[in-house]
């Protein structure tokens, strides 16, 4: 059975822009709308699930808003079922990488290692 991985994006918010999609024309943060970024997450995990795809939901974390974007703290290797951590260029997310390095244990998912790795950033799979 296919699994995805998805956060919900109940802290989901522009604290800080890292990258130029996250600013506004003048600069500015860009503002998310909480209530409609839900209720697409709400109709999005639906439809996976409607088409036979195992949905996993890690909790959101008021401290991590950018969570959300679950594809970039892991490579998935799905033959090995495993995954290998990433590690956030950024600061503000290095903590995800524990949090789904937790919950990946605790659904029975393997963390694989790769020693040569641990010093090179690598995110945004």
């Amino acid at each position: 059975m296919r699994t995805i991985l998805m956060v919900p994006p109940e802290h989901f918010m522009v604290k800080v822009a890292l990258n130029p999609h996250m600013k506004e024309a003048d600069g500015s943060l860009k503002s998310v709308d909480k209530a409609l970024a839900l209720s697409q997450w709400q109709t999005l995990k639906g439809t996976f699930q409607s088409l036979g795809i195992r949905v996993l939901s890690c909790p959101a974390t008021p401290e991590l808003p950018d969570m959300v974007f679950s594809a970039n703290h892991a490579v998935c290797f799905p033959e090995l079922r495993g995954v290998l951590m990433g590690k956030m260029r950024h600061p503000s997310r290095a903590p995800e990488v524990y949090l789904f390095e937790k919950f990946y244990r605790e659904n029975g998912i393997r963390i694989l290692e790769a020693p040569e790795l641990q010093n090179i950033p690598f995110e945004g799979t």
